[in-house]
């Protein structure tokens, strides 16, 4: 049989479950990528053409031409390659203020900037006054500097903490812009002369972006049990001392508890048994009086402000000595073979100290302080300890304001620390100035109880014969 033939004239019965495949869907058009802001990990400029090169090298930022148009001319083709958006704008705005350039103003705005449009008119006589009286650079180079490491460092230690608080993402970010900028000069040889300061900045950038996490971290774990527990021993200790550190942190109290090193619950200790025990611990020498007792006296206290100049971590040695110290706890139960009670002692938990040694340093903010500075001499060594914990997070040259106790054999602890800054920190005149505004002239008169609108004064009766008022 033809096997092509086999089933002719056989009927198949339909199938009504046969499943349908459904037709998809069309989808819209694939969803368009947000264009670069210019800010992204891997970000890199398209490449220069040589038309462009040969114009900016000849035109734009020809070296015949005056540093203050060819740093303006560049701050308005950076912002026309990035794209700000209102946090990342408000970072660059900022930054650019302490540099003394206003960045919000029209000619910012105008698409012929490399005419020169920005560059500031250079006051004449007749109105020096009120060039004297501008925030921002008037043209003149009086008290003006180029100083692009300066100004990087005013930003990112005074002004960021305002616009980013202590948040690390915000931080980046505000880093992030600065670089980004000083690269783009950097790159498009803005201003060769100033090269070397330009990458000084970059450097104040990197350390910024490593040094705000070291300072939140220690604000964090202030005081430490042993400078407060001096405090509470000396009864110098006040509630507002320590607002800086978080109560939740690695501090931990002068008398409370604590995990001991093995990692048992410690047990609660006096103030007095943390310090002393502490201090013998650290081989500190402790005066004694005849009956036996801590001969160690409050002598002086002052305010400072220090610099941090070397830090030195304890040893194993010393390490051995605070993982020895231990609280008896009392008689056990008797053992079976009745060789009397055992004492249990339950291990402190007391981190090992280390030594900060400082320098007198001034810490300008701009405030006039009711109870001046200790002047201490500038060669001289002031010396505290701190646990382990406090002292791996501080960093070379930061800068505190500590108040400072003295004990009568000289030795030093920290009753508060008023401010921790990193080491970059600058203060700049121009800070004073952010919410400066100009007095102007006014040619209304002042109140007066002539014009009807100030309060009548009433008049006091007067006393009679006998000096009772009427």
């Amino acid at each position: 049989m033809d096997s092509d033939h086999e089933h002719d004239g056989l009927e198949l019965d339909p199938v009504s479950n046969f499943p349908v495949k459904p037709k998809k869907k069309r989808r819209g058009g694939r969803k368009k990528r947000s264009p670069a802001t210019g800010f992204e990990e891997y970000y890199a400029d398209a490449p220069t053409t040589p038309e462009e090169a040969l114009r900016e090298q000849q035109e734009l930022y020809a070296s015949s031409i005056p540093f203050e148009q060819r740093i303006q001319t560049c701050i308005h083709r950076y912002r026309t390659r990035r794209r700000l958006d209102t946090e990342l704008n408000s970072y660059f705005t900022e930054y650019m203020f302490l540099g003394g350039i206003d960045t919000n103003g029209t000619p910012f705005n105008d698409a012929d900037l490399e005419e020169g449009s920005l560059i500031p008119r250079r006051a004449d006589d007749a109105d020096a006054d009120a060039a004297a009286a501008s925030r921002l650079y008037d043209g003149h180079a009086r008290n003006w500097t180029v100083d692009f490491a300066g100004v990087a460092a005013g930003f990112l230690s005074v002004s960021i903490l305002p616009l980013t608080g202590v948040e690390l993402a915000p931080t980046e970010r505000a880093v992030a812009v600065v670089e980004s900028f000083l690269r783009y000069v950097l790159q498009h040889d803005v201003c060769p002369e100033h090269a070397d300061d330009v990458t000084g900045a970059l450097a104040v950038c990197a350390r910024a972006r490593d040094e705000w996490p070291r300072v939140w971290r220690l604000k964090s774990l202030l005081p430490g049990r042993f400078n407060l527990a001096a405090a509470q021993t000396f009864e110098v200790h006040e509630a507002t001392d320590w607002s800086l550190h978080s109560s939740g942190g690695g501090g931990g109290g002068g008398g409370g508890g604590g995990k001991s090193l093995d990692g048992d619950e410690a047990p609660a200790a006096s103030p007095e048994l943390v310090f002393y025990a502490s201090l013998v611990a650290a081989g500190q020498p402790v005066p004694k009086t005849a009956d036996g007792r801590s001969d160690l006296r409050l002598v002086r206290r002052f305010t400072c402000s220090l610099a941090l100049r070397s830090v030195e971590m304890p040893g194993e040695d010393v390490a051995g000595y605070f993982g020895r110290l231990a609280l008896g706890g009392g008689s056990g139960g008797g053992t079976g073979n009745g060789s009397g009670s055992e004492h249990t002692h339950k291990r402190l938990g007391l981190q090992p100290l280390g030594r900060a040694l400082f320098r007198p340093t001034v810490i300008e903010d701009g405030w006039v302080r009711q109870v001046p500075l200790e002047a201490l001499p500038a060669d001289e060594d002031v010396v505290f300890f701190f646990e382990r914990d406090l002292l791996a997070t501080m960093t070379l040259g930061m800068k505190v304001t500590a108040q400072v106790c003295e004990l009568s054999t000289g030795f030093r602890f920290v009753k508060t620390l008023e401010t921790v800054q990193p080491s970059f920190y600058t203060f700049l005149p121009q800070h004073l100035l952010k919410d400066y505004k100009p007095p102007r002239a006014n040619d209304r008169p002042p109140p007066s109880i002539h014009d009807g609108t100030a309060p009548a004064i009433e008049e006091a009766p007067e006393p009679d014969d006998q000096g009772h008022a009427e």
